[in-house]
Parts: C-alpha cells; sequence; structure tokens
C-alpha cells in the first residue's frame, strides 16, 4: 500500500502557474504588461466634471442649445394633438385609444410638475 499514489502527493504541477502564463489579446498574440503609473500621472489626471442630470440637460448635450417651450405650452399643446386621435384611430383599430391615453398621461405628468413649481 505504501506504493500507492496519493492525490496530495500532486503538489508540484508540470503546467505553469496562471500568473505565469502570458495574456493573450483579442486576437491571440502576447500582450505587453502595462507598466504601473506613478503617483504623480494619477495626481495630474483631470478630475471628470460632475454631470448634470436631467431632461434640459439631455437635451442640450444631444441637440446643442435647444430650449422646451413652457410646461402650459406644452399642456396645451398636448390637448390640441387629442383631437387627432381619432385620425389614429381610423388607421389602425384601437390605436387611438393608445394615444389618448399617452396624451393623458403625459398632461397630467405636467400638471403635477406645476403644481410642485407652485407649492
Amino acid at each position: 500500500m505504501s506504493d500507492s499514489i496519493h492525490p496530495s502527493s500532486r503538489l508540484i504541477s508540470s503546467t505553469p502557474a496562471t500568473n505565469e502564463l502570458p495574456r493573450l489579446d483579442r486576437i491571440g498574440r502576447p500582450q505587453q504588461p502595462t507598466p504601473i503609473r506613478d503617483a504623480d500621472d494619477i495626481v495630474s489626471r483631470p478630475r471628470p466634471q460632475v454631470e448634470r442630470v436631467g431632461f434640459q440637460t439631455i437635451l442640450e448635450t444631444g441637440l446643442g442649445n435647444v430650449s422646451l417651450p413652457s410646461a402650459p405650452d406644452l399642456i396645451s399643446a398636448l390637448e390640441s394633438a387629442r383631437s387627432y386621435a381619432d385620425s389614429a384611430d381610423k388607421a389602425v383599430p384601437g390605436l387611438g385609444r393608445l394615444v389618448d391615453a399617452v396624451l393623458e398621461d403625459e398632461c397630467r405628468k405636467l400638471s403635477r410638475y406645476l403644481d410642485m413649481q407652485t407649492t
């Protein structure tokens, strides 16, 4: 029994350890190790600017200096668009109800926004 091979007797493997293997890029070529940056290099990097959040910021970033109409103007435009919901219903049955529900929901959100601004 002393001649049997025990699993713990294989402590030294014939393959290199994973930290010794060369890193491969996407194509399969060995990558050069990246040097460690100095503390001065890290400190000298520009700090990222704090992003402003909001719909107006998204519009300005994506489309330039775009300004939204006032909330009451948007509400009146949405309510006038409701008159065209019947036309959508004629084109696709049931679409008019969907358009009407979306317009009503947007009007309700804008009304709540106005109420929050006044209080």
